[in-house]
């Protein structure tokens, strides 16, 4: 029981690399010359750190 629960919640985990790589690479396709710079800023200050704190759980969980 404990390993499917570990399976699904690296399933869980990598689905939402997936998702915030999806959104990210949506807004930079969807940037305009106008937007762009606020795209990008939006990116490094909100969806790299979500990013991040998601990977680093998928790690710990794969290491545990």
């Amino acid at each position: 029981v404990i390993c499917m629960n570990q399976d699904n919640n690296i399933a869980i985990l990598e689905s939402k690399i997936e998702a915030i790589n999806k959104a990210i690479a949506d807004s930079r396709k969807n940037a305009t010359p106008a937007t762009h710079s606020t795209v990008e800023m939006a990116i490094e200050m909100l969806a790299m750190p979500a990013l991040e704190k998601v990977e680093a759980e998928l790690a710990e969980l794969k290491n545990s």
